[in-house]
C-alpha cells in the first residue's frame, strides 16, 4: 500500500511554487502525487508546456508542445515522478517487477522511477535503458539493465514502459522491439505522462493508445489526456486564443478515447 503522503492531490511543497525552477520548497517532507488541473498547471508554469506552432514527429503542426526536460529541477521532478508512481501502482500493483525508459527522455523517467517507487512502496525494483547504438565491446549490445539472461533468478515478465508523451506511439512501439528478446520476457503495459488522445495515423479511427493496446494486449495508461489541459485552459481566467487553437488541432487530428 502506498504512505498516506501520496494520497493528497498537492501541498505546498509540490504545487504551483514547485514549478519555479529555482525555488526549492521547504521542508523534507515526502512529495505528494498531483493530478489533474494541479499537474496541468506546474507544466505550464515550468515552461514543459508551451503554446506556439511546433511539429511533431509525426510531422503534424501543433499548437503546443511538451518539453518534460523543463521539469529537470530537483523538486518539480520529484512531484512529478511520485504521480508517475501513484498512477503505476494504481493500475499494476505488485507485478511490477521493473521499469524500462526509452532514449533519450525515458532514462530520467526510468532511473527516477525506480528511486521515487523504492521510497514510496518499500519494493526495490531494477530500471532498464536502451542505447541509440549497439556496442560491441564490454557491456555489449544495446540495452542496459543489472538483469541479465544468467543473473536472473526467474523471468521478469512485469516490465514496464515509461515514457513522456504519446503521440503516434512511435516510442512504445521501438520500446516494444528492444524488449522482444531476454532477459526481458513480457511488458505488463505502459505508463505515459500525456496521452495527446491523436489518431495513430493520419484519419485512423484508432487513437495511437488504442492501435497500440489492441497490437500488444497491453494497457497504456497515462496521467494526463489532452481532454485534461483543454479543461484546465477553459477553466483558467483567461482561455485565450491558444485553447482555440488546440481545439481545432483536436478536430483535425483527435480520437474520442472513453477514459
Amino acid at each position: 500500500m502506498l504512505p498516506a503522503s501520496m494520497s493528497a492531490s498537492t501541498s505546498p511543497a509540490t504545487g504551483t511554487s514547485a514549478a519555479k525552477g529555482g525555488e526549492a520548497p521547504s521542508g523534507g517532507s515526502r512529495p505528494a502525487a498531483l493530478s489533474g488541473p494541479d499537474l496541468v498547471n506546474v507544466l505550464i508554469t515550468s515552461g514543459a508546456l508551451r503554446f506556439g506552432e511546433f511539429t511533431t514527429k509525426s510531422g503534424r503542426v501543433t499548437p503546443y508542445f511538451i518539453n518534460t526536460a523543463m521539469l529537470y529541477y530537483s523538486h518539480t521532478w520529484q512531484a512529478v515522478m511520485a504521480s508517475y508512481v501513484k498512477c503505476a501502482h494504481n493500475h499494476y500493483g505488485p507485478a511490477l517487477q521493473c521499469v524500462y525508459g526509452h532514449a533519450y527522455k525515458g532514462i530520467p523517467l526510468c532511473s527516477s522511477f525506480a528511486i521515487l517507487w523504492h521510497q514510496l512502496t518499500g519494493n526495490i525494483i531494477p530500471f532498464a535503458f536502451n542505447r541509440k547504438e549497439t556496442k560491441s565491446h564490454g557491456e555489449q549490445g544495446s540495452l542496459l539493465t543489472p538483469i541479465t539472461t544468467a543473473t536472473a533468478t526467474s523471468p521478469t515478465t512485469g516490465v514496464l514502459i515509461c515514457d513522456d508523451v504519446l503521440t503516434s506511439g512511435k516510442s512504445l512501439h521501438e520500446a516494444m522491439t528492444v524488449l522482444s528478446t531476454p532477459p526481458i520476457h513480457k511488458v505488463l503495459g505502459a505508463v505515459v505522462l500525456v496521452d495527446r488522445q491523436e489518431q495513430a495515423s493520419t484519419g485512423a479511427s484508432l487513437s495511437a493508445k488504442q492501435a497500440f493496446e489492441q497490437q500488444y494486449n497491453i494497457p497504456v495508461v497515462s496521467l494526463l489526456r489532452l481532454d485534461d489541459i483543454i479543461a484546465t485552459l477553459a477553466a483558467g481566467p483567461d482561455p485565450g486564443q491558444h485553447l482555440a487553437a488546440i481545439q481545432a488541432y483536436q478536430r483535425n487530428y483527435g480520437v474520442v478515447v472513453p477514459r
